[in-house]
Formats: structure tokens, sequence, C-alpha cells
């Protein structure tokens, strides 16, 4: 075991210089709050020994939360157990960003562009797509091996701008990913997802709508967010561009609009 001590740099520079480390063929980001399984550890590796291993390995997660009877896995067992990474992807099949549900092949990292942005959160919704866009095989195993423990207060729960801001920066990321590295056939949907992504900005943060947080916030960004949706919305259908705009404009209209709707679905 090699043990690496540094400063508190943050997640993405932990993992990167982690990363750095690394003698194994395979990689696996394990974070401190969570466990694995018993004869988790065992499963991987009896996997990882077979002559034609794949070259991503992918754990359904056990959300973990202080009542157990709100524990569930977050993939389902008709989804299909291998493919290419791009088909799970494009269907949505599961959550592409949380990073510890992966095991990962360590050359798929040779191309440059997978990485963990450094100094912001939400990292992993840029490594999650760039990985499953980048590779060609996929197993997800057929049970979970990784608890994803979730705490009352943590930093994915709770409300802050910076969530805001820092979205916005991924997306950066993710776009300058889609115009250099994503076929012009699957820059669609690519740029569909990551749009939809940009606007969790403002649905991350409902909390703080009528803040002086988010009136700055929309102040500073969402010119650029209008900006960026006018360029790709021919890829969406009215209702979506409806909403979506109303979203940019009126965010607590938006808000109380998808009450009003999922209520009356829910009467039907």
């Amino acid at each position: 075991m090699h043990i690496l001590e540094q400063e508190n740099l943050g997640l993405s520079t932990a993992r990167m210089n982690g990363l750095a480390q690394t003698k194994g063929e395979y990689v696996w980001f394990v974070d401190s709050d969570d466990y694995l399984l018993p004869g988790g550890l065992d499963m991987v590796l009896s996997l990882l020994n077979r002559p034609c291993c794949e070259d991503l390995l992918v754990s359904p997660l056990l959300w973990s939360y202080p009542s157990e009877n709100e524990n569930h896995l977050d993939i389902s067992p008709d989804v299909p157990r291998t493919g290419t990474g791009k088909y799970f992807l494009q269907k949505q099949l599961f959550y592409c960003w949380a990073a510890p549900r992966y095991i990962i092949k360590k050359t798929l990292f040779q191309s440059g562009s997978l990485f963990f942005p450094k100094g912001l959160l939400h990292e992993d919704e840029y490594f999650g797509r760039v990985l499953l866009y980048s590779v060609q095989s996929i197993r997800i195993l057929d049970s979970s091996v990784y608890v994803y423990r979730q705490r009352p207060v943590s930093i994915m729960s709770s409300l802050s701008i910076r969530t805001s801001y820092d979205i916005v920066a991924i997306y950066k990321h993710l776009s300058f990913f889609c115009d250099s590295s994503v076929n012009d056939s699957d820059k669609p949907w690519f740029r569909s997802q990551i749009i939809g992504f940009l606007l969790e900005s403002y649905t991350k943060n409902q909390g703080l709508y009528g803040s002086r947080d988010f009136r700055i916030f929309r102040r500073d960004k969402q010119a650029y967010i209008l900006q960026e949706y006018k360029k790709y919305c021919p890829v969406f259908n009215k209702k979506r561009v409806l909403m979506d705009m109303i979203l940019i404009h009126m965010p607590k209209i938006h808000k109380e609009l998808v009450k009003l709707l999922s209520r009356r679905n829910s009467e039907r």
C-alpha cells in the first residue's frame, strides 16, 4: 500500500495526484466517507482477472441513508449488463456523475481529455460523461459492491451559490469536449444533455431564488446561459423550449409551474 500525504487541495487534485502514483492496470476512486461491501473487492478482482476484461466495470451504488428504510440501488436489474459507454450515456441508464462506481482501465487516461477539473464542485459531471463517451466496452456488475453514504448535510446536498457558478464552469469544459472530440452524429444528443446540465445552475439552487446571491449569479451568467441555449435549442421540442425559457427568465414562476404540473400528473 502506498499513502500519499498532501495539504487539502480539493477532491479533484487528490484524485489526480493519486492517479499519478498508481502502478496497476485499473483505477478505482473510493471516497473516504463510503465503504465497500464484504466480498466486493474479491468480486471485482475475479472480473478483472478474466482473459478479456472490459475497459470499464460499473457498480450499482447502494445509496445508504440514516434510515435504512430509504436504502436503494440506483441501477435497475433490467438495464443491460454490457455495451459501449456511449450507449449507456445516450440512454441515460444510470447516473453518469458518480465516479466511485467506476473501475477504470488506466490507459483510458492517456487521451488527455479524461480528468477531474480542479477546484470545482460537480467535477464528476465532466469526468463521468467523458469517460462513458470514450469507453468501448463496459460491464455492469450484477450486484453492488459500493455503499454510497448519504449524510444529512454534505457538499452535494447543501445549498450554495458556488454550486451554480461551478456548474457553468463544468459546462464550459463539457462544451469544449463536445466541440473537439464528439462525433458530428452524436453532437445533438450530447449537446442536449449538457445544456440540461447547464440549466441545473438554476434548478440546483431553487431555495436561493430571490436571494441577493442568486440575483448576482443571474446578473453574471444569465446572458451566457441564454446565448448557449439559443445556439442549440433547435434540437429540443417546443414544450421543452417554453419551459426552459420560463426557467431562465422567471425561475420562481417555473418552480411553481413544475409543482402544479406534478400535482396534476399525480391526480391522473
